[in-house]
């Protein structure tokens, strides 16, 4: 763990009991001090913590090596011309400081004060308080002590004598990191030596404390910081300034205890206020910014009362250095445009140009356009691959051992790709039967997608469901016809891939089935009956519409009457018409449908047979001869005989056409002995039963109609 050591005033104490903030600022107010004590972003600190953030090592003035030469005398202005009262490398025609930095939980703030004098003392050698420059506190650390320990001023500026230090960019500080870490014996860029490296030539060793023949008055050291710039000076640092210190001008309070040495840089004075102007190394969560001048805190002022003990019995005082070397920006070329689609590796080549004695340190893209270089392509050529689709620029930033960027931007396309939609083959099938099928795609950019089907039957896009990577298609078409079957797979960078299938749909005729006939009697067909023929039929293309034609055989056509519901799955009608035939015979009865598009289907419903009236009077003594036993009152052979003789006489009418004749005998004869249960008369009825009557009775009746009408 890093300590901290004061060779002459006691070394470091860790306290035992913390004060708290109300009693440093009770101790303040007492002691009519002008500080104010707040909590700071170290308050919350143990005191092992708080010894991690200083590591000063103070060195007796009488103890310098004498061959170091650095009692020399120092340029130094002319003491008896006036000095200003108040005096800022902050506000010097420029900020000739650089920012606040923290030197993390490392004792390595030998490294930070010489470093932050040194990096002022580059600006002032410049004559530009804008010059860029950023020294290397790893660089002291690493290879001038190598630990996180006490160190002393004297011993690190022999380092910057001796070797120096490079930019940050081209050594960054990891405030863990020692000798033996990779961060510390590695990590150093390659050009560390050359064009960044500042070195220096001259310094002196002097301190506030009398006595010494390095000894200078107060009036001498503002003398030698107007002249020569900001210094590395020690301090002591007390417990309530490393804790509590929130603005003001500093001195510790009398129940303050010492907790370590320290350095910082002392910028400046301020007589009016009684105080010098520092910057330190903790970070800007702590201090203030003295008199506004930074922007930032991590400043502080520390009171001309404090005694040399506690302030500046170490100073060194930059006299002269070398380097760094001016700097051109590295090159950089992002050698585009590219274009290129998701899911697929796109080589990216890039070319950082250095200047000489420089080195490029880093190469990075921004891949994304959010303004951070986090991909390294230090090899000159990256593959990246890109998830989504992207239509802007990239950038590529190159870095040299100053930390000197250029940055070269090249357009890219990167393109969806729309998926591979396959739907299967064109086909054909018959109108009324199911379309079914499986479909599939392929997407390689591993999205999600959504799908449509229109099936091209005026229905319109509709959703289909997916089952991962595979669809099902199933439809069914009411009518014939050349129909496009069309396929879409959205995915979500809005690329669609179509697929169509081009189906033939055949009509199929329809078909049909016989009904029923309705004549007046049941058993025969007279001419002139009128007779009436029903038929239904069905058709797959439930869309198509039909006509009917009938043909009854004697040279008469009708269409009839079609009553028919096209709804699927099949389209169903019924056809009926209306016939009378005039002459008897036998008559094929044939019905034909028709579709919309043509097709026929001929079915015969019936042959029709037409008896004349000797047939129909046969059919009737046949009928009366073969009734059973019981249907006669009474002498049911002599009856049978008698209905017989009756008939016989009438066929003898029927040769002589003597049909005044036959209607009587047939009203008169026939029908007079079997109609009293049919007309509810009284008569000579021999038949028996109700049932043979009227069958008897409506067969007559149709007969005298005919002959009548005839």
């Amino acid at each position: 763990m890093p300590c901290v050591f004061a060779a002459d005033n006691g070394g470091a104490i860790l306290q035992t009991q913390e004060k708290s903030l109300e009693e440093v600022q009770e101790y303040i107010k007492n002691e009519g001090l002008h500080w104010t004590a707040a909590e700071t972003s170290l308050s919350g600190l143990s005191p092992e913590e708080r010894l991690n953030r200083s590591g000063g090592q103070f060195i007796d003035p009488d103890k310098i090596p004498m061959a170091a030469e650095i009692y020399k005398e120092t340029a130094l202005l002319d003491i008896d011309d006036p000095l200003p009262t108040s005096f800022d490398w902050r506000a010097n025609g420029g900020n000739y400081g650089t920012p606040v930095k923290d030197q993390g939980a490392c004792g390595s703030c030998w490294a930070f004060a010489s470093a932050g004098a040194l990096e002022s003392k580059v600006k002032i050698t410049k004559g530009d308080a804008a010059y860029p420059v950023d020294l290397s506190e790893q660089q002291i650390k690493c290879f001038g002590l190598g630990f996180c320990r006490k160190w002393n001023l004297y011993d690190t500026f022999e380092f910057l004598k001796s070797t120096g230090t490079p930019y940050e960019a081209c050594f960054p500080y990891v405030d863990w990191a020692a000798v033996g870490d990779p961060e510390c014996d590695s990590a150093r860029c390659s050009c560390w030596d050359k064009a960044s490296l500042t070195t220096v030539t001259d310094y002196s060793f002097r301190t506030l404390r009398e006595g010494y023949p390095a000894s200078i008055s107060r009036e001498e050291l503002k003398a030698a910081i107007m002249e020569n710039g900001p210094v590395a000076v020690s301090m002591k640092v007390y417990d309530d300034f490393m804790r509590f210190y929130a603005g003001g001008v500093y001195q510790h309070t009398v129940n303050s205890t010492f907790e370590s040495g320290h350095f910082v840089v002392l910028l400046g004075w301020d007589d009016a206020d009684q105080a010098w102007i520092c910057k330190n190394s903790w970070g800007t969560g702590w201090g203030e910014d003295s008199y506004g001048l930074s922007g930032e805190q991590g400043y502080f002022r520390i009171a001309y009362a404090e005694p040399a003990d506690d302030f500046a019995g170490n100073i060194i005082i930059i006299n002269t250095i070398s380097g760094p070397a001016d700097n051109i920006a590295p090159g950089a070329s992002a050698c585009g445009p590219y274009s290129g689609y998701v899911m697929d590796p796109v080589s990216l080549f890039s070319i950082g140009a250095e200047t000489a004695d420089d080195c490029i340190i880093s190469m990075a893209w921004d891949l994304d356009e959010d303004s951070m270089y986090e991909t390294d392509t230090s090899g000159g050529m990256l593959t990246h691959t890109w998830f989504d689709p992207f239509f802007g620029e990239i950038a590529l930033r190159v870095m040299d051992s100053f930390g000197a960027t250029s940055i070269d931007t090249a357009a890219v396309t990167i393109s969806g790709r729309a998926p591979t939609v396959d739907a299967g083959p064109n086909t054909q099938l018959n109108e009324g039967d199911l379309f079914s099928r499986s479909g599939s795609f392929s997407d390689p950019d591993g999205d999600s997608w959504t799908a449509t089907v229109d099936y091209g039957d005026g229905t319109g896009v509709q959703p289909l469901p997916l089952s991962g990577t595979t669809f099902s298609l199933s439809t069914t078409y009411g009518d014939n016809g050349m129909f496009t079957i069309t396929v879409n797979v959205t995915d979500t960078d809005g690329g669609t891939g179509t697929d169509t299938v081009h189906l033939t749909v055949n009509n199929i005729p329809p078909a049909g089935i016989q009904g029923f006939m309705d004549q007046p009697n049941p058993e025969h067909i007279l001419p002139g009956d009128h007779l009436t023929f029903n038929a239904t039929f069905t058709d797959p293309g439930w869309l198509d519409t039909h006509t009917a034609l009938w043909t009854f055989g004697d040279g008469v056509n009708a269409t009839g009457t079609l009553i028919e519901e096209n709804t699927a799955p099949d389209a169903t009608g019924i056809v009926t018409v209306s016939h009378i035939y005039s002459a008897p015979g036998d008559y094929p009865v044939t019905v034909t449908v028709t579709d919309d598009d043509g097709g026929a289907m001929t079915f015969s419903a019936w042959t029709v047979h037409v008896a004349g009236v000797e047939e129909a009077i046969h059919d009737l003594a046949d009928y009366i001869r073969e009734l059973p036993p019981g249907a006669f009152r009474g002498a049911e052979e002599q009856r049978k005989r008698a209905f017989s003789n009756m008939f016989s006489a009438m066929d003898t009418m029927i040769a002589h056409e003597d049909w005044t004749g036959f209607i009587n005998s047939l009203e008169h004869n026939v029908r007079r002995k079997a109609d009293g249960l049919v007309d509810g008369t009284s008569g000579d009825d021999w038949i028996a039963t109700y049932d043979a009557q009227d069958y008897i009775c409506m067969n007559i009746d149709e007969i005298v109609e005919y002959v009548g009408s005839s």
